[in-house]
């Protein structure tokens, strides 16, 4: 499948161009081609995957499990949000950014069920960190920034 995909994708060297390279690793013992992977839990949040002297592919399909989706998609469904996020941002003086976020944030998941929410700044640094903190002024901010949000939303 994964070969298959990487056609599809234009990535023509990690296609169906290696077939006969991996049939000749299975002929010749080097590559064990009815290997089933193993994963085990190493530690809360990490794994670790042993493809058996297998193919990496089938390790690595056991390994991926999608947990969210990308907001963008949601986005779509909705498409006011953005602007009149961006409008809300620029009604307290700041000039919007938007910025890419990859992570199961509450706003990926509220969106995949149905709820349009970007991402808004909460003026949280270096979260998930020993080092993390959140300035009371940005927070103050940000609640300026909802303030107008809801006023946008209802015509004001």
């Amino acid at each position: 499948v994964a070969l298959v995909q990487a056609e599809i994708d234009g990535q023509k060297g990690h296609g169906l161009s290696r077939v006969a390279s991996y049939a000749a690793q299975a002929r010749s013992g080097k590559v064990a081609g009815h290997a089933v992977p193993r994963v085990t839990l190493a530690r809360p949040g990490a794994i670790v995957v042993d493809a058996q002297d297998g193919f990496a592919f089938p390790a690595f399909d056991v390994a991926i499990e999608k947990q969210y989706r990308n907001m963008a998609d949601g986005m779509d469904k909705e498409p006011r949000a953005i602007p009149y996020l961006e409008k809300a941002i620029e009604r307290t003086g700041l000039t919007p950014r938007k910025l890419s976020i990859r992570g199961g944030t509450d706003g990926s998941r509220l969106t995949e069920l149905g709820v349009p929410t970007p991402n808004l700044f909460t003026s949280e640094h270096n979260i998930h960190s020993p080092l993390e903190w959140a300035c009371l002024e940005e927070m103050e901010f940000a609640v300026k920034v909802l303030v107008e949000l809801a006023q946008v939303w209802a015509g004001r």
